[in-house]
């Protein structure tokens, strides 16, 4: 409360000095007043919080820029990428160039995923690989905010290229029995955070409709770790339906499918290729962490 009383204190002091050098001739003289009273003001009232995966506390300007809850050094270790490797931009997966030529990795070059584009944070591994896992397995849900805030600013193209068309996004479902031994869905949750953080920016945007009623996972399959990409695809068929009745409201909409991992692509893949049947327009891929394709030196 003292706080809020210090800055209406100093912002009427401000005002009040304007208004005693009303005229042209002092313009330059207000203006520097001005701006040498918000500068006193972002001073003495720096923004300051905590960083949700470290707990460190930050001030503006000691190791936080204030750009969201993470501190700069969290920030640059989620989003750190190993030299030489890059994002493939059909399926986010990273991958080194001059292992496969071009711009696209291999498996998207000779069997293609449906779909349209993918954007990832960064690859699975070293702190964005631990993040991951307090969220998901350590039920730390609180890390669902700042997780979504980076998966914001990659999202936003694909959101800003749609000539002011709504965005169905679209969590990859769990099965019921998945959803009941941990809590809470994981890729909804972060849906959920990147679109509220969407919608209090400032601007004219597509509008981001979050539907959890239309895709759906009624099949839990057994256990995919050690399978090869054609044996996920396989196990995964009939794992996702789209709920009756929802074609129409699928129609032609683009679809942003939001996920926290993209290893094969397989459960991606298979998700995509239910919704594109059910009448879906593209659908796109906003998802955490992307696997690494190949060996690396």
């Amino acid at each position: 409360m003292k706080t809020i009383f210090k800055a209406i204190e100093a912002d009427f002091i401000i005002a009040f000095l304007l208004f005693l050098m009303k005229g042209n001739a002092v313009s330059e003289i207000r203006k520097w007043l001005k701006d040498w009273g918000q500068s006193l003001l972002d001073l003495v009232y720096a923004k300051s919080g905590a960083c949700r995966l470290c707990q460190r506390s930050w001030v503006v300007g000691e190791f936080s820029s204030g750009r969201g809850d993470l501190c700069d050094d969290c920030r640059a270790a989620l989003t750190a990428c190993p030299e030489g490797l890059i994002p493939c931009p059909g399926c986010g997966r990273f991958f080194l160039p001059h292992d496969y030529g071009g711009d696209r990795c291999a498996e998207c070059r000779s069997n293609p995923l449906p779909i349209s584009a993918g954007v990832v944070v960064g690859p699975y591994t070293g702190m964005l690989r631990q993040a991951i896992h307090w969220y998901k397995f350590g039920r730390r849900k609180e890390l669902a905010d700042p997780l979504a805030m980076l998966l914001r600013e990659q999202v936003k193209p694909i959101v800003e290229a749609g000539s002011g068309e709504d965005l169905l996004v679209i969590p990859v479902p769990l099965h019921r029995d998945r959803l009941k031994e941990r809590g809470f869905n994981q890729s909804e949750l972060l849906a959920r955070a990147m679109i509220k953080r969407m919608e209090s920016e400032p601007g004219d945007r597509p509008r981001l409709l979050l539907r959890t009623d239309i895709l759906t996972r009624p099949v839990e399959t057994p256990s995919q770790t050690g399978l090869k990409r054609s044996e996920r695809m396989v196990n995964l068929v009939g794992a996702f339906q789209a709920e009756e009745g929802r074609g129409r409201e699928l129609s032609g909409r683009r679809v942003l499918l939001v996920d926290d991992i993209i290893t094969t692509g397989s459960t991606s893949g298979e998700c995509a290729r239910v919704l594109l049947e059910a009448g879906s327009g593209p659908v796109s891929l906003g998802v955490l962490a992307g696997g690494i394709i190949g060996k690396r030196s």
